[in-house]
């Protein structure tokens, strides 16, 4: 399998939506590999961000601002600065999980 990240993200998100219908989940694709550095220069103007987690719940408990999640599978890890990025979201009140499989993710939720 080639993109085996993507693979388990496409299942989260399409288990979110059919459990949650009335709620959001979005991706903040910083993984996205741009064709030109042009592309990659007009993309950090616009916000694009590295190191940022992969989904975002916009949903507020009594705990949590809300949620973001990474997606990760066997054998890999946060970067530095993924690291870095996480560490930075805890400390403003949003819950931030690493998730290996679709139960870690079934499980955050």
């Amino acid at each position: 399998m080639k993109h085996p990240e993507s693979v388990l993200q496409m299942l989260c998100v399409s288990w979110f939506y059919s459990q949650y219908p009335k709620h959001l989940i979005y991706s903040i694709p910083n993984g996205v590999r741009l064709t030109t550095s042009r592309a990659g220069a007009r993309e950090k103007r616009m916000g694009m961000l590295a190191g940022m987690p992969d989904l975002s719940i916009p949903f507020r408990n009594d705990s949590y601002f809300g949620l973001f999640v990474e997606m990760k599978v066997a054998g890999n890890y946060l970067s530095d600065l993924q690291a870095e990025r996480r560490q930075f979201l805890l400390n403003q009140g949003y819950c931030v999980v690493v998730c290996w499989k679709f139960e870690d993710f079934e499980s955050a939720i």
